[in-house]
């Protein structure tokens, strides 16, 4: 049988499109219009987005990052000097909350949340830990090459990392080099190095990016219908387990990238795949997962 190649994230269908022009301003008024709780800030990418925010308020040479973390995660950790820590008996100061499920409140103060695979509703309210600072990745919830979001708990925040962002020049190398590094892994270190010190957007870039966000509402409704399609179907053909989450899935109060099955889901091997699921107050485990796409 052949297998597909399954993936986690959402992936935009290829189409031709006309260019369009777009400038910081008109992102961010959107997301401050349509999201609760906090400032945003637009940047290049998740990974720049920390780097950015370890340069800019982290005063310790350490800090505690969520168990297994992504080398992105740890790269920009290192890159600005700080050496990231990892260990099942700690309470991060950068909480994930993966692919898209959230997790508990940590009982001391958080510094990042990783929501960068978390798609959430018009109107949902954001830095849902009293953190300092949210991070969505556009690229993982959009299906875009680039784009990410800072949100800021305080304005003066905000207006630090704008002034850090407006003084990068726009580096057509990195969207060159964005394009090419699946093909090369010393393409994709130069890029990412690239990135990590500079998370500017070109016009274009943001103008693909206004583009999708107007869609926003009508993204999330048709995903929504899709994961519950496949619930409806996974169960059809004889899986009798159930899903994290499941009532709020079925409520559409979230809308994650993948769906975690208590069971091995035997039947559908094919289709999924095994991972380690961070539980913030035990060690991971792996579970079974089939994405949502």
């Amino acid at each position: 049988m052949k297998h597909r190649h399954v993936r986690v994230w959402y992936q935009k269908p290829i189409r031709l499109s006309r260019p369009t022009l777009s400038d910081y301003k008109s992102v961010e008024t959107f997301f401050s219009a349509n999201f609760e709780g906090g400032y945003p800030v637009l940047v290049s990418s998740a990974r720049a987005a920390i780097a950015i925010l370890l340069g800019l308020f982290w005063t310790t040479k350490t800090i505690k990052i969520f168990k297994y973390a992504s080398q992105c995660v740890v790269k920009a950790c290192t890159l600005s000097g700080i050496s990231p820590v990892s260990s099942l008996r700690q309470e991060e100061d950068i909480v994930y909350h993966q692919w898209g499920y959230p997790v508990d409140r940590n009982t001391k103060e958080v510094f990042i949340e990783d929501a960068c695979d978390s798609f959430k509703r018009l109107g949902s309210k954001v830095l849902t830990l009293e953190s300092r600072f949210e991070i969505w990745s556009l690229s993982k919830i959009l299906g875009l090459r680039f784009g990410a979001i800072i949100w800021c708990k305080d304005k003066q925040d905000a207006q630090e990392i704008f002034k850090i962002r407006n003084s990068k020049p726009t580096s057509f190398l990195k969207i060159t080099l964005n394009l090419l590094k699946k093909f090369n892994v010393t393409i994709y270190n130069q890029w990412e190095n690239l990135e990590l010190t500079n998370c500017s957007l070109s016009k274009f870039q943001i103008g693909a990016i206004h583009k999708e966000v107007l869609g926003w509402e009508n993204l999330f409704n048709f995903r929504q219908d899709l994961l519950n399609l496949k619930i409806s179907v996974i169960k059809q053909l004889g899986y009798t387990g159930g899903f994290e989450m499941q009532d709020d899935l079925l409520k559409r109060t979230i809308l994650p990238t993948v769906l975690i099955g208590n069971q091995e889901l035997e039947n559908f091997t094919d289709n999924t795949l095994l991972r380690h699921r961070i539980d913030a107050k035990n060690a991971p485990y792996l579970v079974r997962i089939y994405p949502a796409w």
